[in-house]
This record gives C-alpha cells, structure tokens and sequence, in this order.
C-alpha cells in the first residue's frame, strides 16, 4: 500500500468518527502540506465519500440533501479545544451512582465524551449526539425524553417528554447556552429550548452551566433563566475579568479551564 492509500484509509476511518475535520489539522497530523490534503479531498470526493467546505472535510454521510447538519457540526468546531476542556472538566465532576441530565449542545457533548470509560450512572437526555456518545458506556443507565426531531440542534422535544422530566430528579444537571448578559440573564438560540431547559433546571440540585467565553457578554432570542438560577459555571480561562467578578458577586462557583 502506497503512503497516499495509507493515508485515504487512515482519513476515511477519522471520518466516519470526527464527520469534520479542518483541512489544517489533517495536514498537521499527516506531515504534508494542505495542497496535498486537498487532492486527496478530490479523491474522496469522486467516490462520494467526502467533500471540502470552508476549510473543513466534510463527511458525505451529514450532506444528504441540505447542509443543515453540517451547519451544526461547523458550529462545533468554533471553540472546540477550549470546550474539550471544558468538557473534560466537567466530566471529573460527575460521582459514581448519580443521576446526571446532558442539555443539548456542542459543549455537553464534549462531557459525554469524555467520561470515564467505567462510571456508572443514571444518563438523562434528549439530544441525539449525547444519545450516541452515552450509548458507548456499558455501565450507564440511559433515560431518554423524546419528541420532535429538530435537526438543526438534534434535540428531542416534546410536552410528553418535558412531563417525563419533571418526574426525574437528579444530582446534577449539566446547562448550555448561547448568550449571558448581566442585566438581561442567560439565553438560548431557540424557542422550542426553553420549556425543557426549564424543566430540567427544576429537577436537578445542582445546576452547573458549561460554556466558552465568548458566549458571555452576549444576548440570543430566547430567555430560559438568571445567574440565581445557577450554582456553577465551568469555562475556560479566557474569560474576562470583569465576568469573573460579576460571576463570583453571585455567589456562583466558577472555574475557568
């Protein structure tokens, strides 16, 4: 096998478990310059296999008819690193025999890929990244709330499935956001959010919230909840000062990755 082949099977098994990856980081990992990368692009590209969008190659298995689920996975490449450790972070947080409820969401989901291989828990979620990440651990109890199928954010919503958590109580529930802005609180990008978000708000004890920083300081469409709300935020250490102050004013336990 030529080192060009060798490399085709490495990416095309990279991309059936990462259906993005930047152009940059495979040139990096594969010590060849980006031009090479892009030929082999086209190779994939003929086969159907993949494609290059803004820098990033693209699974074909997310590009069916629409570019709805590569928006989101593009959208999960902003900030990743600082959300991986994020993530992993918040992951160490989590006890044996816990209830524990992942909100939907690019930073979550880097906690339900991070946890430890054995931990066993009580999983509850409605959002099919996490669904698929938690399904890999033996050892996790999974409690799904289902309902509508949103592509665009893979969240499940329904009124069933927000009665059914409100019959749940957990240890902890781990929060996502798009915006938090001192005087105006904490918001989502999406109506349909809301209802669930304050459903599982209410049935956990405690309420940690898990965002980069450059989430802060910004509003989205829609209000789920204020900073009283909130018993911990994890992000990472680029968060401002004056955001450290106001958070910590709150009595809010922060911790900046």
């Amino acid at each position: 096998m030529s080192n060009k082949e060798e490399r085709l099977q490495k990416i095309k098994t990279m991309l059936s478990r990462q259906p993005v990856i930047p152009i940059q980081d495979l040139a990096e990992l594969f010590d060849v310059s980006e031009m090479t990368i892009r030929r082999d692009a086209k190779l994939l590209a003929n086969d159907n296999i993949a494609k290059i969008e803004n820098g990033m190659l693209i699974s074909s298995n997310i590009l069916p008819n629409s570019n709805i689920n590569y928006e989101l996975y593009k959208q999960s490449q902003i900030q990743l690193e600082a959300k991986k450790r994020i993530g992993k972070f918040a992951a160490s947080l989590i006890r044996e025999k816990e209830v524990v409820i992942f909100d939907t969401g690019t930073t979550t989901e880097q906690i339900t890929a991070q946890l430890p291989p054995s931990i066993d828990i009580v999983a509850v979620c409605f959002n099919l990244n996490n669904l698929i990440n938690l399904s890999r651990y033996n050892k996790i109890t999974i409690e799904l709330a289902g309902g509508h199928y949103y592509r665009n954010t893979q969240l499940f919503v329904s009124s069933q499935g927000i009665d059914y958590i409100r019959q749940i109580r957990a240890n902890k529930v781990f929060l996502s956001m798009a915006g938090a802005h001192k005087e105006l609180g904490i918001t989502c990008a999406n109506r349909y959010e809301v209802s669930l978000k304050k459903a599982i708000i209410n049935s956990a004890i405690e309420k940690i919230l898990v965002a980069d920083s450059t989430k802060f300081g910004t509003v989205n469409l829609a209000y789920f909840c204020n900073f009283s709300d909130i018993d911990v935020i994890i992000t990472d250490d680029n968060l401002p000062d004056d955001w450290r102050e106001f958070i910590e004013s709150k009595g809010i336990k922060l911790y900046c990755v």
